[in-house]
């Protein structure tokens, strides 16, 4: 009597990892941007401006991070196939949008209080 052999598990879907793929390197293009505008701000710029840029330098590692776990958790899930789970998150994209948009504030008011004395 031949032994019973386990049902054979289809492979995972290629276009689900693809795509977290993708986001995962989108997010990480936002990063490297802040980064570059972050950089740009501590080294060329004034004592306000290198403020601005610890603040840039500190969101885009936020982004980082973000983006780093976010992938790993998609990436957990699309292994186990869990189908019934949203893959989106809106609100830590909301956040993270929300302190760009906070150091960009920071920014225009740190020159604009400090421009005028």
């Amino acid at each position: 009597m031949p032994a019973a052999q386990a049902p054979a598990v289809p492979p995972p879907n290629p276009k689900g990892f693809f795509a977290n793929e993708r986001t995962f390197l989108s997010w990480l293009q936002l990063c490297l941007t802040l980064g570059a505008v972050a950089v740009g701000l501590l080294n060329f710029g004034d004592m306000l401006a290198q403020i601005s840029g610890v603040v840039f330098a500190i969101v885009a590692v936020a982004f980082m991070l973000y983006s780093l776990i976010q992938f790993h958790i998609r990436a957990d899930r699309l292994a186990k196939k869990e189908k019934s789970l949203d893959y989106e998150d809106m609100i830590g994209a909301l956040v993270l949008i929300t302190f760009v948009l906070l150091s960009v504030a920071i920014n225009f008011a740190l020159q604009f209080v400090y421009r005028n004395q």
